[in-house]
């Protein structure tokens, strides 16, 4: 029998924040620029339910490493069918030296913390410093995680959030009423939200749509963008002409360009792979992100395993010094 440590949702969000998550990213992709990491290829499909599976995987390589994985993925109905998250997902660690089970973690929080730390750690390489108006398109988890994390970071003072479900935006604002350092502004028609985006420092798209919800023509110089919802063939929230104008960094370009908003960008000739960065090269080498303030910087994120490793080995070794979980036998 193998002995393995379970770690509940809750016990995961009980041992990691906002705030040490973003410096256990940072490390991660800096290594990642090193090849510590290596990511094998993701599975993502589309089921016959509505539901979204994908299966993301890989290691780091160290005598002490664990290979990884995260299954789950993205079931829309969930909230009125089952009253559970749309976002579902299971964390597995493996020892690499044999293969051995060590851990099982909860992961939902988890994807929603590493997603959100992502997004803010993209910013402080991307956007102004002096950063303070966001304007959020998508009103769910991802969605507070993404402000979260930005507030951790910039000096937000407003943030105005678009939903064309007025219950989610109603439900947004109750989760977020501990933030009341900040001005938030709820908007459920499209249309309004020209004026938001064209003043806002900084823009996060968390939309599960398969149709641009940001215009080109809408976004102003200097601004950065957060494009996290497009994670998925066929999934879209950047007008792709946008990125002719915007310094453009992946999480993983082999990664975006297959399930990211780069997919529609690169089939319209408006990219190519020398355009874009990824976010380990920018880390590493900041002059390959902004280097001027009337920049546009738009960053792609699609989620990539090492964020999830990196999370769950530092959740898995806390767990272990501080006998948090349940040792089950398998």
């Amino acid at each position: 029998m193998v002995s393995v440590l379970a770690i509940s949702n809750d016990e995961c969000k009980a041992i990691l924040g906002m705030t040490k998550a973003i410096e256990v990213l940072e490390e991660a992709f800096r290594l990642n620029a090193q090849g510590k990491y290596l990511t094998f290829p993701v599975i993502r499909e589309k089921l016959w339910n509505n539901g979204i599976f994908g299966i993301k995987s890989g290691t780091k390589k160290s005598e002490s490493s664990l290979i990884g994985l995260k299954a789950g993925g993205y079931w829309p109905d969930n909230p009125k069918t089952a009253n559970v998250s749309a976002h579902q997902s299971t964390i597995l660690l493996f020892d690499s030296e044999t293969g051995q089970s060590k851990a099982l973690l909860g992961a939902n929080y988890i994807t929603g913390l590493r997603t959100g730390a992502a997004g803010a750690l993209a910013a402080k390489y991307l956007a102004r410093k002096d950063s303070s108006k966001v304007a959020v398109f998508g009103s769910g988890i991802q969605s507070e995680m993404q402000m979260r994390a930005l507030i951790s970071l910039f000096a937000i003072e407003e943030i105005t959030v678009y939903s064309p479900a007025k219950e989610s935006l109603l439900d947004f604002e109750q989760r977020t009423n501990d933030l009341n350092q900040v001005k938030f502004n709820f908007v459920s028609q499209h249309s309004d939200m020209r004026e938001p985006v064209q003043n806002a420092d900084i823009i996060v798209t968390t939309t599960p749509s398969f149709e641009y919800v940001l215009p080109d023509s809408w976004v102003s110089k200097g601004a950065h963008i957060n494009a996290i919802g497009a994670d998925t063939k066929g999934k879209q929230e950047i007008e792709p002409s946008l990125f002719k104008r915007a310094v453009t960094i992946a999480d993983s370009y082999e990664q975006c360009s297959v399930l990211g908003d780069l997919q529609h960008a690169i089939a319209q000739g408006f990219v190519t792979r020398e355009d874009v960065a990824e976010l380990s090269d920018v880390i590493v080498n900041p002059e390959k992100g902004r280097v001027q303030d009337d920049q546009i910087t738009l960053f792609d994120a699609t989620g990539v395993y090492l964020e999830d490793l990196a999370v769950a080995e530092y959740i898995y070794h806390t767990a272990l010094e501080q006998n948090i979980g349940i040792e089950i036998s398998i």
